[in-house]
């Protein structure tokens, strides 16, 4: 006999089950998940019963056993985008490291893993974040009994302070850019500017979501919960999405773009600018509102941040013209300060004598 629950205001569930004995065992299942807390009681309640087995699934479990288990429990409370984001990080741990068993896994093999991702071009932002991966699967298998470590005697630190990227297309670059690609490519740039969606809300974008009469789309992001979001139309984006065919106007709003990445490339190089990715496109519309004094917190929404802290450290970027016309405020030094006719002047020494 085995039953959950939670305690007060805690979302995590707790369960209890009697042993062989007769004694009542209590354990924290560690999730807010039912169906996930449920699978880890009944095995808690199994070991109980078959001591055994638990000591050879400790024994044999591997590597590819807990990042699934991972990946299971990212599926019942976290976004597709975060969900996709793990399972490729699982896939490059699967990639190097082989499928190891838990306890055969040792900190030679992590640092080796550090080492071979980064002969192969990946940065340590990229590789800490699959650290990160396999920092997480180790927990959830101590957890569940088949991993007795510390994870940090498995894997290592690494340093990786991140740097944002500050590459935008000015006006002259994007209008350059578009006009150099085919016709339905030129619409997919202009749709990814002036919505400032991500790559995976361009391809989730339908005509469903498009109000031309009343001038605006609506982005379907799941990412955060911010991210679904309506986005007003900019003349020029109405103009792209009002060119195209009314027969068109069915299904996804842009055609697939498999290798868009190669392709917005190699038009770059043809222009002789330097490359864009498509979350450049982004950065784009986010830069252009910022140097034209739109407030963080607006341009966050309309990129479907919750906070304005992405905007301020990776998207907001100003140009060289904005800055000179900021610095162009300053008063001339020798001039007087701003109410100085105003100020009563105070004697020099001192007062009360």
């Amino acid at each position: 006999m085995s039953r959950m629950y939670r305690k007060g205001n805690s979302k995590n569930w707790y369960g209890w089950f009697y042993d062989p004995a007769g004694k009542r065992i209590t354990r924290s299942l560690r999730t807010t998940d039912k169906r996930v807390a449920r699978r880890k009681l009944q095995r808690l309640e199994r070991d109980a019963f078959d001591p055994a087995r638990a000591t050879e699934d400790q024994a044999t479990e591997r590597l590819e056993d807990a990042l699934m288990r991972h990946l299971r429990e990212a599926e019942a409370r976290l976004s597709k985008a975060t969900v996709q984001m793990y399972r490729q990080k699982s896939g490059h741990l699967r990639r190097v490291l082989g499928n190891p068993r838990l306890r055969e896994l040792a900190r030679n093999d992590v640092l080796e893993f550090v080492s071979t991702r980064q002969a192969e071009g990946a940065s340590n932002h990229t590789i800490v974040k699959e650290l990160g991966t396999l920092r997480q699967a180790l927990k959830l298998a101590r957890t569940s009994g088949t991993f007795h470590r510390d994870t940090g005697a498995v894997i290592p630190k690494l340093s990786a302070k991140y740097v944002p990227k500050d590459r935008f297309l000015t006006r002259a670059e994007f209008r350059a850019l578009r006009d150099a690609l085919p016709e339905d490519r030129r619409v997919w740039v202009t749709v990814a500017v002036f919505t400032g969606a991500r790559l995976s809300e361009l391809r989730r974008l339908r005509w469903e979501h498009v109000d031309l009469e009343a001038r605006r789309v609506r982005v379907r992001g799941t990412k955060t919960r911010a991210s679904d979001r309506w986005v007003p139309m900019s003349p020029a984006l109405a103009e792209a999405l009002g060119s195209v065919p009314e027969e068109e106007r069915r299904d996804r709003v842009l055609s697939h773009w498999k290798n868009v990445r190669r392709d917005l490339a190699a038009a770059c190089d043809r222009l002789g600018i330097p490359r864009v990715s498509p979350n450049d496109l982004r950065r784009t519309l986010a830069s252009w509102l910022k140097q034209e004094g739109v407030d963080s917190m607006i341009v966050a929404r309309l990129l479907g941040h919750t906070t304005s802290r992405m905007v301020e450290q990776v998207y907001g970027h100003l140009d060289d013209a904005a800055r000179k016309a900021a610095v162009a405020k300053l008063p001339p030094i020798d001039g007087p300060d701003h109410g100085e006719d105003n100020v009563i002047a105070l004697p020099i020494g001192r007062t009360g004598s």
